[in-house]
């Protein structure tokens, strides 16, 4: 039997091995709690455990030149270097395309070599290499041009770089197809012929191999005789916060670069060295700490606001910028634009969800495998967001477009389950877009009107009967019970030795039964505060967000009668030095309301 929530969820405790945690506990010296938790983790060995727990660069990067191409790449770097050529790099618009545009750029300019970075307009230009730009670039004098975060299917762009004189080395992580554009290195994980372990890693985790691999081949010339050599571990923050960004399964070296790159943003923070413009961010933003959620709540979307309603390159310009004065004049544009977003985005999904849900013939979408939704309205910048949002809400893979004369551009999410990279470039075979790509999860394209209903049903075809099998129960999961008595700091620190959280690695949620509100308070139009309190008279604190987009006034007075189940994370709150322990609440079910998923699917 399943407890049925508030969001129409099945919650069911995660299985476990009383074994295996009690081995974990025994081998590797862990509490009752952290053995339970490193269980769950998914293809987590039990050799791996240490490495988890505490993840170190020494421990966890490979040798970069096992990458197909790699050796290439470094040759012609140097060869750039040597004869000092002009150097371009090309980059996505997004966090990715940004930190690892300032990667490679930082890097460059630590050693003495200059080099510019060319940012597409999403809207003007869209997404990757373009023979506009790469005839803008050649005219600027480029003789090696190195694209990050894109340029692995740019094949007539890249065809048009070599016809201008320049060599291309192609940084990337997204999925290829068979053939391979003109260049003299493609570095990317994801190549269908790559045999790599490395496959979860974004850009900037490519981009940072890359500037390891050239850093160890000057090492061995003895370029660092007469120079001092860098400090690598500096440029770790901003792989960092590509990694997070990019939504990336925080595994292996990835928890390395996020670990180390947020111990190193922490020493920036005391200090009056580390990157001019993370620091103004950080200044504008007023964040006092830095965890992984800073990255994606905070840093990432102020950066993400020049890409999507702003000036694109604002990003890498503000991750290469040097003078703190301009730095900040910088992350308080960005800071403005993306407030500006967000104003832009609620209004987008009120008439997305308007248009689906009051305008349709049907609300509860159950023979809906997707959502195909767009308007001329639609900001372009916008909708990758939207498609985000609508995919939370329905628990569907999710396409909005903006319509613009004479074609579409759309960004698509998906579930788990749906690789949309893979369908997207199926389309693209068979010559249903103009262009598109993206990986499992997420992906973009654009195509010609007069294609439009043809594309959604091949998306039909395609996906939806999947989609409707996968989301047609849906169940969420938690890590095991807690009685709220249990709820403490001493916990919350426990908690705290699996960090980094996020793709792979969730915050873990913990269902806690038996409570009642004794103290609410609405803040904003959305978000409910409350004090909640079980059959001990043990009390804490809660935040529920959006909680009012799912439940009206009246249904709210209606639960406060009532005997509650939340399901939940720890949350610590600081504030004039004080630390409190909160719970964020994710669902409330009313105690007892149990069944099972086929009467509801």
């Amino acid at each position: 039997m399943y407890t049925f929530s508030l969001l129409k969820n099945f919650w069911i405790e995660e299985e476990y091995s009383r074994d295996i945690v009690n081995r974990i506990i025994s081998e590797h010296k862990t509490s009752y709690i952290i053995a339970r938790l490193l269980y769950l983790v998914p293809n987590l060995e039990f050799e791996q455990v240490p490495d988890f727990l505490l993840p170190k660069m020494k421990n966890l990067m490979p040798n970069p030149n096992h990458l197909l191409d790699m050796p290439k790449a470094v040759e012609r770097m140097y060869q750039a270097i040597e004869k000092k050529e002009k150097i371009t790099i090309f980059g996505d618009y997004d966090v990715d395309g940004a930190t690892s545009s300032a990667i490679i750029h930082n890097y460059l300019k630590s050693i003495g070599i200059d080099s510019e970075i060319y940012i597409p307009d999403r809207v003007r230009e869209g997404y990757g290499p373009n023979i506009a730009a790469m005839k803008t670039i050649a005219a600027n004098g480029t003789k090696l041009l190195i694209t990050v975060d894109c340029g692995t299917v740019a094949f007539e762009p890249l065809e048009e770089a070599h016809a201008q004189g320049m060599d291309a080395i192609v940084i990337d992580h997204h999925l290829g197809v068979s053939d391979v554009p003109k260049s003299v290195a493609i570095i990317n994980p994801n190549r269908l012929d790559e045999t790599t372990s490395l496959k979860y890693l974004c850009g900037a985790g490519v981009s940072f191999l890359m500037v390891v691999a050239l850093n160890a081949f000057l090492r061995e010339i003895n370029v660092f005789t007469e120079k001092k050599e860098p400090n690598l571990l500096e440029l770790l923050p901003l792989v960092a916060l590509g990694t997070v960004c990019d939504v990336m399964n925080l595994v292996s070296l990835n928890r390395a670069f996020v670990a180390t790159g947020l111990q190193v943003l922490e020493k920036w923070s005391k200090s009056t060295w580390g990157n001019v413009g993370l620091k103004a961010l950080k200044e504008v933003c007023g964040i006092e700490s830095f965890d992984e959620q800073t990255f994606g709540f905070t840093f990432g979307p102020c950066i993400n606001a020049g890409g999507r309603i702003g000036l694109a390159s604002l990003g890498a310009k503000l991750l290469t910028e040097t003078n703190h004065e301009k730095a900040l004049s910088i992350a308080q544009k960005l800071y403005e634009l993306n407030i500006e977003r967000r104003q832009i985005e609620k209004q987008m999904k009120e008439e997305a969800i308007f248009e689906l849900e009051q305008k349709s013939e049907t609300t509860d979408f159950s023979n809906i495998g997707f959502i195909f939704i767009g308007s001329e309205k639609y900001h372009q910048g916008v909708i990758g967001i939207l498609a985000s949002r609508l995919k939370d809400r329905y628990n569907k893979p999710a396409f909005v477009f903006s319509q613009l004369d004479g074609y579409i551009k759309a960004s698509a999410r998906s579930i788990i389950g749906i690789d949309l990279g893979a369908t997207i470039n199926k389309a693209v075979k068979k010559r249903l877009l103009i262009a598109g790509g993206g990986h499992a999860m997420a992906g973009g394209f654009s195509c010609i009107n007069e294609k439009v209903e043809q594309l959604k049903q091949f998306f039909e075809d395609e996906i939806s009967q999947k989609a409707m099998e996968l989301t047609k129960i849906r169940l969420q999961t938690f890590a095991c019970e807690l009685s709220l008595s249990a709820v403490n700091i001493e916990l919350y620190e426990e908690i705290q030795k699996l960090k980094p959280f996020g793709q792979g690695n969730p915050r873990p949620l913990f269902a806690i039964r038996g409570v009642e509100i004794v103290f609410s308070q609405k803040r904003g139009q959305v978000h409910l505060a409350a004090t909640f309190m079980d059959e001990s008279g043990a009390t804490l604190k809660g935040m529920f967000f959006s909680f009012f987009e799912h439940c009206s006034d009246m249904d709210f007075k209606n639960l406060e009668k009532e005997r509650l189940d939340v399901l939940c994370e720890i949350s610590l709150n600081e504030w004039n030095g004080r630390k409190t322990i909160e719970l964020m609440i994710k669902d409330i079910a009313i105690s007892g309301n149990i069944s099972t998923p086929s009467l509801y699917g």
